[in-house]
């Protein structure tokens, strides 16, 4: 393995302070905004790995029924059917803080107040919008209809500061007039407190190269063969023919629609491949061979025999045994199983695939008939008790033998059925195939044949864990840095804080924004939030007298000479800073991050399991979509790579900090997202290494 140079120069990105940007095209037309909030609603009904949740867009496990557009209902744009209700969804790209009557603001509040005068207690309504909404929507209205949701007393026992009193009076103001117009009776407390407890307000990142798209895109890729962004562009086209047409699309229609790019579409119901008699894919359909036994066994002079074995007796009992490794026979004969199937044709396969090659000499074959040996009561009592193992299996895709997710295109389903271990069904990697394992088919996934690598990648907590992650990632490329880029981790901030203080700032644009750690609003004592509010001060002072003030853009809190880039040449200068109470409304609607660093994935030998590394730096990953291509891009440097990886997810922050903290104690950066030269030199990625150690250097 070559060398990896890692001394090239970079860029330092002051990671604790960067905010996230919207990503994907900066303009994007109100209707097409409104076809892609629709699409991730169908990518929730194509997949299994992510429901409205994952998306913002209903609870975790929610799957819609159907999806209507531009319906008779107020609140018009999309609606989604499910089996508890109704969600009601408006679209807007950009909307601004306005009380005018006719502003794009006040024909939403008519809607969403149409709308709950015509449900009252059973309306939800989704307000989404993109990253290029107002704050004033994103962060002040969440933040009051967070605050109702979270203690009727609303705002009277959360503080506001003087922006948010102000979208407060904006907002009760549209509300009292329409629900006097509408109703034609007057608005009171109980009811303005109501329609903003039903109110969800929505930022959805979903342009194009955005984390919204990565995230439909990986989970369209578990069900696809096909390139999966062709398959997300053609939903995102059928959404803008449903909202021209005014028309929905149910299960049935979706399917019937994109049939030719769902060969491994399955229930949410069916997990298992059918057995070899049938076309293989990802359910468990008919009959099962559960009579015999087709047994490529060894003697002890190393003479191969191929045969089909009787599996019960009259009485139910097995005629067949197997025991560490051997079949035992009548007669006191025994053979060394080389492989068990419950087919002929299963052993046919077998046989084709890469058993052949395994076996030295000639193949002495025991015919045999015994009609149809399954359609006897033992056997179908068995196939019985088989089927109802595997309905009730509630992680169908973890494999019997290492526990890994599956994520491999032809792997066996199987039965484990032998003296030496407890009966079990279920899938097994095709590497974890043991010889004693009774295969009853393989699973025909081809979605899973476009990442040949990634054998074990779990998707579904993958996709769970993409919203409201990879803050830092975002903001570094989305603010315009390329090339290799140096990361600060400070471990100082890897427990979160707590309190009911934080620490406000003004610009000179007259917004106001919270400093934010890794994403987060940091929290903390009313002495803690003053005195960071007064080192903060100073700094800029200090920055402002020296001509290089700080500033907040598309790079975060930082001084001008670092913020200012192409996409940002004017960011506002900071003002003032002062601490403020605050609330958890507060925390979740001026976050721009659940996780700032993860999900990350690293790589590891499946067989030993060594950390692959690249000049002792352990490397992590960003996107399984690419990983192929970052794969080859290694090759081509010399990189060699272990002949099965595994991968293990780093889901949250904190698991990241256990990571990075055993690189550090180790003396090691971890490198992200590495590309290389043909000579072995990082040319793209980030270097993540202790904050601490940058600052010394």
């Amino acid at each position: 393995m070559p060398v990896v140079r890692m001394g090239a120069r970079c860029t330092v990105v002051e990671l604790e302070s960067s905010n996230m940007t919207g990503g994907g095209a900066a303009t994007n037309s109100g209707i097409d905004f409104q076809a892609r909030v629709g699409a991730l609603a169908l990518v929730s009904m194509l997949t299994d790995v992510a429901d409205l949740g994952s998306f913002g867009l209903g609870q975790d496990g929610d799957v819609p029924l159907e999806v209507h557009f531009e319906t008779a209902d107020a609140v018009d744009d999309i609606a989604l059917v499910l089996p508890r209700g109704r969600i009601l969804i408006q679209a807007k790209n950009t909307v601004t803080l306005s009380s005018s009557v006719d502003s794009e603001l006040g024909k939403v509040i008519r809607q969403i107040v149409a709308a709950y005068h015509e449900h009252r207690e059973s309306g939800q309504y989704i307000l989404a919008v993109s990253p290029f909404a107002s704050a004033r929507i994103r962060q002040d209205l969440k933040k009051l209809c967070n605050s109702y949701r979270l203690n009727q007393a609303g705002h009277s026992s959360n503080p506001l500061n003087q922006r948010e009193n102000e979208t407060l009076k904006a907002i009760r103001e549209h509300i009292f007039r329409e629900y006097e117009v509408i109703s034609g009776s007057r608005c009171d407390v109980d009811i303005f407190v109501a329609i903003l407890k039903a109110t969800h307000i929505e930022t959805l990142d979903i342009g194009e190269n955005s984390i919204g798209e990565r995230m439909a895109v990986t989970a369209l890729s578990t069900v696809t063969d096909s390139e999966p962004m062709v398959m997300w562009r053609g939903l995102v086209a059928t959404c803008l023919t449903l909202a021209r047409n005014r028309m929905s699309i149910d299960q049935a229609g979706l399917t019937a629609r994109f049939g030719a790019l769902l060969p491994v579409k399955r229930s949410r119901s069916d997990s298992f491949p059918r057995p070899d008699d049938h076309q293989p894919a990802l359910t468990l359909e008919g009959k099962v061979s559960m009579g015999r036994e087709v047994v490529l066994g060894e003697d002890e002079d190393g003479r191969t025999y191929l045969a089909e074995l009787r599996r019960f007796d009259d009485d139910g009992t097995r005629r067949v045994r197997f025991t560490g490794g051997f079949v035992d026979l009548s007669g006191g004969v025994r053979w060394r199983v080389l492989r068990r199937t419950a087919t002929y044709s299963g052993m046919a396969r077998e046989l084709e695939d890469e058993l052949a090659t395994q076996i030295s000499g000639e193949i002495v074959v025991i015919d045999a008939d015994f009609g149809d040996i399954d359609d006897t009561p033992f056997a179908q009592a068995h196939a019985a008790g088989y089927q109802a193992v595997i309905e009730a299996a509630t992680d169908p895709l973890t494999c019997l033998v290492c526990g890994c997710t599956i994520s491999q295109d032809r792997a066996h389903s199987v039965e484990v059925d032998d003296v030496d271990h407890p009966y079990q069904v279920g899938l097994v990697h095709r590497h974890c195939l043991r010889p004693m394992h009774r295969i009853i088919g393989v699973v025909k996934a081809e979605a899973f044949a476009a990442t040949p690598s990634l054998i074990d990648f779990d998707y579904k907590t993958w996709i769970n864990q993409m919203r409201g992650g990879q803050g830092i990632w975002r903001s570094s490329r989305g603010s315009g840095n390329a090339g290799l880029l140096r990361v600060g981790w400070n471990p100082r901030n890897s427990g979160g804080t707590t309190g009911g203080w934080a620490v406000e700032y003004d610009l000179s644009d007259g917004t106001s924004r919270y400093v934010l750690v890794r994403g987060r609003v940091h929290r903390g004592n009313r002495r803690q939030a003053q005195q960071m509010a007064g080192q903060l001060s100073s700094s800029a002072s200090e920055a402002a007298i020296k001509g290089d003030p700080m500033v907040y853009g598309l790079r975060g809190y930082s001084k001008r000479s670092i913020a200012v880039c192409a996409d940002d040449p004017n960011p506002p200068e900071v003002v003032t800073h002062r601490a403020v109470q605050i609330t958890e409304a507060t925390v979740s609607a001026h976050s721009t991050s659940e996780n700032y660093y993860a999900p990350l994935f690293y790589l590891s030998d499946h067989e030993t399991g060594e950390l692959f590394t690249m000049g002792e730096a352990p490397v992590l990953l960003t996107d399984p979509l690419r990983f192929e291509d970052v794969v080859a891009n290694w090759c081509l440097a010399g990189v060699e790579l272990p002949a099965l990886i595994s991968t293990t997810i780093v889901p949250t922050d904190h698991d990241f900090d256990l990571f990075m903290m055993r690189a550090d104690s180790e003396g090691r950066a971890a490198c992200v997202d590495p590309i290389l030269e043909p000579v072995g030199g990082l040319i793209s990625g980030f270097l993540v290494a202790n904050f601490n150690e940058i600052t010394k250097k």
